[in-house]
């Protein structure tokens, strides 16, 4: 049924009340046609009346369950229509009022790891896809990204570069091309610092760099504390799976990640 349509403007509530009115008059006359009809007075006569055109008083009452069961689905219709709206009307502003509330969130992790500042509306519909005035989720969980959202590109860098400094014999070139990774997903992700004197490359973005936090006593400063921003973010977005903390290293990851950030910025130099 159409919306907000009153229920004499539906043409089924029309069908329901004439089809029944001309059925019955089509038979009411095919009866006076071909029946010889007496004026008989008094209840005999009414009697009589009655049972000769029982039928089309019979089709005739066929109007009133006909019409009733119009209303009803025209009640029902026009409830599901309103339901509808509401859902429409909370989407619409939650959708703005969780776009808020995660600009706000941003700018708290500005301050909190000393980021240039963030483009919160980029970011959220990097992150939030599939959100829109008429359909919104406030969560989006790990194993349902796409292998575009930044989050997810973010985790896969971090787990490459820890995968790789876990083995014995160190890739230089495999690691390079995590960080490079790595850097990537920063920046789709706004986790740019405010100042640094180290940039590298980019990973698919050959004359793109990206500063990074790095000092020579702490090379993994950016890895650790992209993985606590990741945390912090975990607790708006809640993404729920493969959640990682700031780890230590070893003076052999610490070495090679020294190595491989003081080549890539020598590539960029």
């Amino acid at each position: 049924m159409t919306r907000n349509r009153s229920l004499f403007q539906l043409p089924l509530f029309w069908i329901a009340l004439a089809a029944p009115l001309f059925g019955a008059m089509f038979v009411g006359v095919y009866i006076v046609l071909t029946t010889t009809l007496y004026y008989v007075p008094g209840s005999d006569g009414l009697n009589g009346l009655l049972r000769i055109f029982k039928v089309p008083i019979g089709i005739v009452a066929l109007v009133f369950p006909g019409v009733a069961l119009v209303a009803s689905a025209h009640r029902s219709d026009q409830t599901k229509n309103q339901i509808e709206e509401m859902r429409v009307n909370n989407n619409f502003s939650n959708y703005f009022k969780h776009r808020e509330e995660f600009e706000k969130f941003c700018h708290q992790l500005e301050n909190k790891f000393d980021l240039k500042e963030m483009d919160s509306s980029v970011l959220y519909g990097r992150i939030f896809p599939g959100n829109s005035p008429r359909s919104m989720s406030y969560t989006i969980c790990y194993s349902e990204m796409s292998s575009e959202n930044p989050v997810r590109m973010a985790y896969a860098a971090i787990i490459g570069i820890k995968t790789e400094l876990a083995k014995d014999k160190i890739d230089n070139e495999l690691l390079k091309d995590e960080l490079c990774r790595m850097a990537r997903a920063s920046k789709l992700i706004n986790f740019i610092p405010r100042q640094s004197k180290v940039s590298i490359p980019m990973l698919f973005e050959e004359f793109d760099s990206l500063p990074i936090f790095f000092e020579n006593y702490e090379p993994y400063r950016h890895i650790s504390k992209l993985e606590s921003f990741l945390v912090e973010l975990n607790s708006i977005v809640q993404f729920g799976e493969f959640l990682l903390g700031p780890t230590g290293y070893d003076t052999k990851g610490k070495d090679a990640i020294t190595m491989a950030v003081g080549e890539l910025h020598q590539d960029v130099l």
